[in-house]
């Protein structure tokens, strides 16, 4: 086979900023024709997140944007106009997966909710991705990723033991979030393919994110600790200042840690009553730290690096933004896109994160402009003419 595995699955997107929209753009690098329905003039949100291209604050500009919605095709409809909701369920009608983050209720309010849509499309899989779910007494709350990371725990556990918490970085919570979502959607859609009739997945980003605090809970379950936070040192390793930059060491198996003592020639800590096993080491973790370090500052990241990978240690380079783009493992395996943006010109994004040697997931194709497909979705899928068209346009319909 060459066809990507969603190769004949439709989606419907009505999604906004991170992960919705990263959901369904995991579903169409895996061959789905994703459908980005925007309100027209304005778009989605996320076209005006930047960093901008040309540091030009534009909609069709946003970087963010151009990931996020990469391989996908772009139309506007009017959700809140009587004849854009009949538009939609005769979209819906042809879809096979809808999904949508607008929040709890929004897309009833619509006259577009899952018990709807279900009459229209029996075999429709429907995703809703929200803060908290659609039930429970957080149902309605409003949040963003450091409240997900907070309520999570995550936040708890993030900074220095002697400081206030800290929120981990990024959009964590949206990218994880937009993951799992994809999982469960292609788990639907793939029983709704052997009984024909689809389901409302209900995918959430606090219960997402809980799991990757197992270790900490862990250890409250079983033991009744309520792990504080920790900082940069740990028992097993830390992140420390190399000679030209940053080097993160972790050696969390007792083999680990007697190959970086013979790699930094510090045979003596094998023998140090301290640092015995990784029980005494966590009472030590602080001097232990100090130890390793005075070791590695002499020596050069990439040296480190390279050369404590070669003993099995498990040992990172603690790369910027542009040195993770210049690491010679993306180029090796062509995990880089260039993608040629008919307003920004070529753009290097990241490439699909899998692969598939039977099922090759598609080309990357640049993000949609706004109502770009227009044309092509309403009258090649719907039967309209140019002229209908026209007057949907005037009508402030599409």
């Amino acid at each position: 086979m060459d066809s990507a595995p969603l190769t004949g699955v439709t989606v419907l997107e009505v999604a906004q900023e991170v992960s919705g929209p990263y959901c369904a753009k995991l579903l169409a690098d895996f061959g789905a024709e994703v459908v980005k329905v925007e309100p027209p003039g304005q778009g989605d949100p996320a076209r005006n997140l930047g960093p901008f291209a040309q540091e030009d604050p534009h909609p069709e500009k946003s970087c963010p944007f151009h990931y996020l919605n990469a391989s996908k095709k772009g139309i506007t409809l009017n959700l809140r106009h009587p004849a854009g909701v009949d538009i939609f369920q005769q979209l819906a009608r042809r879809a096979h997966v809808l999904v949508e983050d607008l929040g709890p209720g929004v897309m009833d309010s619509l006259g577009l909710g899952y018990e709807t849509l279900e009459k229209v499309n029996p075999a429709l899989v429907y995703t809703s991705i929200t803060n908290f779910g659609l039930s429970g007494p957080y149902r309605d709350y409003k949040a963003t990723h450091a409240i997900h990371a907070a309520l999570a725990g995550w936040t708890f556990q993030t900074g220095e033991p002697d400081r206030e918490p800290l929120t981990p970085g990024g959009w964590t919570s949206h990218y994880m979030t937009g993951t799992i979502s994809a999982a469960g959607t292609v788990a639907a859609l793939l029983c709704a393919q052997e009984t024909g009739t689809g389901q409302r997945v209900d995918m959430n980003h606090l219960e997402s994110l809980v799991p990757i605090m197992a270790f900490a809970m862990g250890d409250y379950i079983m033991k009744g600790i309520n792990r504080g936070r920790r900082g940069n040192i740990f028992y097993s390793g830390s992140v420390l200042p190399a000679k030209d930059g940053w080097i993160g060491v972790n050696a969390l198996m007792q083999e680990h840690f007697d190959l970086l003592c013979a790699f930094l020639d510090m045979p003596e800590l094998v023998e140090d009553p301290r640092f015995a096993n990784g029980y005494v080491r966590r009472q030590y973790a602080a001097e232990l730290r100090d130890l390793v370090a005075e070791h590695v500052k002499g020596r050069t990241k990439d040296d480190l690096f390279h050369g404590g990978q070669a003993m099995r240690i498990p040992m990172g380079l603690v790369p910027n933004p542009p040195e993770v783009l210049a690491l010679e493992q993306h180029h090796e395996r062509g995990y880089l896109s260039e993608v040629e943006h008919p307003v920004t010109g070529k753009e290097t994004q990241p490439g699909p994160p899998f692969r598939m040697y039977e099922t090759p997931a598609r080309p990357v194709s640049p993000a949609p402009l706004l109502g770009q497909h227009n044309q092509e979705v309403y009258c090649g899928w719907l039967g309209y003419t140019r002229e209908e068209l026209a007057v949907l346009r005037q009508s402030g319909v599409i």
